[in-house]
């Protein structure tokens, strides 16, 4: 069984939370949801829209078409109505049947022209009727209900005079239509809005979700129904802030900085809201997060906090990894153990705020005055992410360097529904590295040793040291030496070497489809289950395809070159340059042959990465540049 459902509303109206309540229901019908929120950097007015797939397996990918689109206003009805499935439905308000397209002052002009060309006439001429007879001419099933005499007779009901205190439920009677026509038990979304609101309005809610389901009593739907399916075990609601911070605190973390900045900032709030907590079989934890006057003072304190023993980060997108770029390099030099979390945006400058983006990848790898050891990775998925920022911090403790997380917005702004045990604490180890016990006479910070290493002693401790940004000898005095200066350079390098050695190739990489396929396929972040999808469907088709799922970019894992040499190479990523693909020039002398790329922000979905292979694959076009809208 497979799903796609939208809606869409004004940001600021609701629908975030409405969306939520329709995913729980689900949930408890026995399904699983993967879903993300596509929204304007503006904080209210503006058109928001979420999309979520259901199945009755896992999954962590859209698609392009959707199967049903419940409405809030006209302007979710003229925005995606396009992007209907043949045999899906769309469910609006005929309260605005006579709402033109031209009268929408929010919507941008260069997608009003496109909805006018679609139906051949003049913008002035489309309503939301126009829309319906255009959607019923292709088979499309609508389904309207009048707003006004839903709030009416809710009111009613609810013996309440003042429909303005009505009209605020007009979300709940919207979803529960949709939830009534997939034939999901609405006791079931009477206990998502009781998971969301607990016990208050729970009978105003109770009332609108019977008569929204007396209402679409009268409705034909000929599609997928979701008739309830036992669960086994528990599952989970989780979005990507919240598989960071969880991972962090499972990590060890005691410290984070940050300064607000789209989309980065619900990571450090979530944290906020959860300053105390259980961690495994040790007690209670503590976490100290504060907000910093900008980046620069964000990394600045994440450092200090770092030296005195906390397991320290900070989390930021673009601009604001711009600006920590200095204290990075700070860190490099002093060789304190850092996590930045950099959640990528659309850029240059202030860019695409809320929208999507692979674009900082070389920069993470390469940025930074002179040159300084750093590990740079990133996550596929929620679990990934979990995962994946709780072993920053062995990374940064174990090698003492900064360790840069990327994480794609789309990442971060979607959510999924998953196993609870495929979240495991317990899998979580803690690594600190080498420390220094005890005072220790004549200890030198930045010995000089085999394996570029050096004990770490905290501010606090017996053991006194210096710290600076200059360069330094090992007890961390300014020295500028010329034979100092090269055994320090080469001590922190040597560093790289012993990451790449120890760091198992089983996360740096993954390896996906047939490995002995003649094109093969390499991605990173977010694209990796769009990837794996459609990879998946083209076997299916009998096309034997590849793929080469990249974790690590700092150290390099020069282990692939033998998977990749002598191959047609795909890069799919959502930058322009294919920066993965200038990685792989560089590090191991292998250069992809195609690229399929996206840069408008929005996220890769799995149609359109299989329709942009097919072109790839069957027609030989060496670049395609992806423009779906999901």
């Amino acid at each position: 069984m497979d799903l796609i459902w939208t809606t869409g509303g004004p940001q600021g109206s609701g629908i975030d939370t409405a969306a939520h309540i329709f995913t729980r229901a689900v949930a408890k019908a026995g399904y699983y949801v993967y879903g993300g929120r596509e929204y304007f950097s503006n904080i209210k007015g503006r058109h928001s829209y979420l999309t979520m797939r259901i199945s009755d397996t896992p999954v962590y990918s859209i698609t392009e078409k959707k199967d049903m689109l419940v409405s809030y206003d006209a302007e979710t009805v003229f925005s995606h109505f396009l992007d209907i499935a043949g045999s899906g439905a769309l469910i609006y308000n005929t309260d605005e049947s006579d709402f033109k397209l031209s009268s929408i002052p929010s919507m941008v002009s260069p997608l009003k022209v496109r909805i006018a060309d679609s139906l051949g006439k003049a913008g002035s001429d489309i309503t939301v009727k126009a829309v319906v007879e255009y959607l019923n001419s292709k088979g499309i099933t609508t389904l309207g209900y009048s707003a006004n005499d839903a709030v009416r007779e809710l009111g009613r009901r609810l013996n309440e005079s003042q429909l303005g205190k009505v009209r605020i439920m007009i979300n709940t009677m919207a979803i529960s239509l949709s939830t009534s026509i997939l034939k999901i038990d609405k006791e079931l979304v009477l206990e998502a809005i009781k998971d969301t609101f607990g016990t208050k309005s729970l009978a105003e809610n109770q009332q609108a979700v019977n008569l929204s389901y007396e209402i679409s009593s009268k409705w034909a739907w000929h599609g997928v129904t979701l008739n309830h399916m036992p669960v086994n075990g528990h599952r989970i609601l989780i979005d990507g802030p919240m598989a960071v911070a969880l991972g962090k605190l499972a990590g060890g973390l005691t410290f984070q900085s940050y300064y607000p900045i789209s989309p980065a900032t619900d990571e450090s709030v979530y944290l906020e809201g959860h300053p105390t907590f259980s961690r495994n079989h040790s007690g209670e934890g503590n976490v100290v997060v504060v907000q910093t006057e900008d980046e620069i003072s964000a990394i600045a304190m994440a450092n200090g906090a770092s030296l005195t023993g906390a397991r320290s980060s900070t989390a930021t997108s673009g601009p604001g990894f711009d600006l920590m770029t200095e204290g990075i390099g700070y860190a490099g030099m002093t060789e304190i153990p850092i996590v930045i979390t950099d959640y990528m945006r659309g850029g240059p400058s202030t860019g695409l705020p809320t929208r999507n983006a692979q674009a900082d990848l070389l920069q993470a790898v390469y940025g930074g005055h002179g040159e300084f050891p750093r590990i740079v990775f990133s996550s596929g998925d929620h679990i990934e992410a979990f995962y994946d920022a709780a072993n920053a911090f062995n990374y940064a403790e174990r090698y003492q360097m900064p360790v840069i997380h990327l994480v794609d917005k789309s990442i971060m702004s979607s959510y999924a529904i998953i196993d609870e045990t495929l979240i495991d604490t317990e899998k979580c180890k803690i690594n600190r590295g080498k420390i220094a016990v005890g005072k220790q006479d004549g200890y030198k910070r930045f010995q000089l040793t085999e394996d570029g290493v050096s004990p770490r002693s905290f501010l606090g401790s017996p053991n006194r040291f210096w710290l600076t940004g200059d360069e330094h000898d090992e007890r961390g005095h300014i020295l500028d030496d010329s034979v100092m200066r090269t055994e320090m350079y080469v001590k922190r390098m040597k560093k790289m070497e012993l990451a790449e050695r120890e760091i198992p190739e089983s996360e740096k990489y993954l390896a996906y489809g047939s490995s002995s396929s003649r094109k093969i396929i390499v991605g990173w972040g977010s694209t990796k289950w769009p990837i794996i999808e459609s990879i998946n469907r083209l076997q299916k088709e009998g096309n034997e395809i590849g793929f080469i799922y990249f974790k690590m970019f700092s150290p390099f894992p020069k282990g692939v070159k033998r998977l990749l040499e002598g191959k047609e190479i795909i890069d799919i990523e959502s930058n322009y340059l294919g920066q993965l693909g200038i990685l792989l020039g560089n590090e191991i002398s292998v250069n992809p042959s195609y690229h399929a790329l996206k840069v408008n922000g929005r996220m890769v979905s799995a149609s359109e990465v299989y329709t942009a292979i097919k072109l790839m694959v069957e027609n030989g076009e060496k670049k395609v540049i992806m423009n779906g809208t999901a």
